[in-house]
């Protein structure tokens, strides 16, 4: 599988198309803007990748490549403004308020790679984003802006991650000699292919729960344990959206599930020392963060 992780952005046009917004409220407000970028990703299927599996790898390469121009844009526009955000915090901005505009287009290409025939699927997207997140995100208390960083730090290198796997994967199924080594890779690519479904949908639900709209992350997150249901991190996400909603007992039962899942993750006894302390039991809440403290070394 021949991927592209990076266009260069000038060949996408960047900035190329966009629609200013102004506003009154304050420095980062005044200068407000909306801008549309083109995401371009590419993927090619041989034999062990299908035409949906490869549409999804290249537009997720292609939203990627959006945000990684809205991040370049938006690091410009902090400048401007003198609002100092560090380099993780605007990554994480743009990871969530980068919104698709439209549909998808994918185009085929035939050629060929290593002399096998392969078909590149192309994906081009739109998608927008808006300056008015930065203040946005500024107007949240800091605890929630950490957890933003790390919580979209951690889901962008598991999709990287897996994007990676299912490329060496790739590569050694056009290299192997025999049928049985065959089988056992077409075994580990139906896995990785399906983590990385839940993957997807834990972002998704992620970025719901940025724009707190709890209800949509709940049902985001339980399509996320549905391709996976080892997977820690949607629990803890969902943890967060029962929080929002204010079922604390259900979100402790989220937290724990995470926890059960992967007991060295340090982020779920945190959210249930948060949860103890909201409710004045100090004493248990001390418990968690110091639990969340030794699973973090």
């Amino acid at each position: 599988m021949k991927t592209i992780h990076q266009i260069p952005f000038a060949a996408l046009g960047m900035g190329a198309a966009f629609t200013v917004l102004w506003g009154v409220a304050d420095p980062v407000a005044a200068f407000a803007e909306v801008r549309t970028y083109t995401g371009v990703g590419k993927c090619a299927m041989g034999d062990l990748v299908s035409p949906e599996q490869a549409k999804n790898y290249a537009r997720e390469m292609a939203l990627q490549n959006a945000r990684e121009q809205a991040g370049v844009y938006l690091t410009s526009y902090t400048r401007t403004t003198n609002t100092k955000l560090s380099a993780k915090e605007i990554t994480a901005i743009s990871n969530n308020i980068t919104e698709l505009v439209g549909e998808v287009k994918y185009t085929q290409t035939p050629t060929e790679a290593d002399g096998v025939p392969v078909v590149v699927y192309t994906a081009t997207l739109q998608a927008n984003v808006n300056t008015d997140g930065i203040k946005q995100y500024l107007e949240r208390g800091e605890e929630e802006r950490v957890t933003i960083v790390s919580q979209s730090e951690q889901a962008q290198k598991d999709i990287a991650g897996s994007l990676e796997k299912i490329e060496r994967l790739n590569e050694a199924y056009n290299k192997a000699q025999s049928e049985a080594e065959k089988e056992r890779i077409r075994g580990e690519f139906a896995e990785a292919d399906r983590h990385l479904l839940a993957e997807q949908k834990n972002s998704e639900g992620f970025e719901l729960l940025y724009k707190k709209d709890y209800q949509g992350a709940i049902m985001c997150l339980q399509k996320a344990i549905e391709l996976d249901p080892k997977f820690a991190y949607p629990w803890n996400n969902m943890g967060y959206a029962y929080y929002g909603l204010g079922n604390y007992n259900k979100a402790i039962e989220c937290y724990h599930k995470a926890i059960e899942l992967d007991p060295d993750y340090s982020h779920p006894w945190n959210n249930i020392g948060d949860i103890y302390q909201r409710l004045g039991d100090w004493q248990k809440a001390m418990e968690c963060y110091r639990k969340a403290i030794s699973h973090s070394t």
